[in-house]
């Protein structure tokens, strides 16, 4: 369980909102290719930042970077993995 109290990495947070929203709400396909990206790029990237140090300047960037690497379904479900985490954070007001 999350608490406000603590600091969580990024990845740390990214599987919290698998287990707590994802798995609850995505079909089965959508999430094997979100947990897939997030294992794949976000975590070896951007997992080790705590979650309250990460900017929407750092996101940019790391997405302007993927693009470059990545075919275009790969990028939408990184992106949907990051807008339901930092959702989720905000809505908790963690961030």
């Amino acid at each position: 369980a999350l608490t406000k109290k603590a600091t969580y990495t990024l990845e740390q947070y990214i599987e919290y909102w698998f287990e707590n929203v994802a798995e609850l709400k995505l079909k089965h396909n959508s999430l094997i290719n979100y947990k897939s990206a997030a294992k794949k790029h976000i975590h070896n990237d951007l997992g080790h930042i705590n979650l309250d140090k990460v900017t929407p300047i750092l996101i940019q960037k790391y997405l302007t970077k993927k693009s470059k690497e990545c075919n275009k379904s790969t990028i939408a479900h990184i992106k949907k993995v990051l807008n339901g985490t930092f959702k989720l954070a905000v809505k908790q007001r963690l961030i």
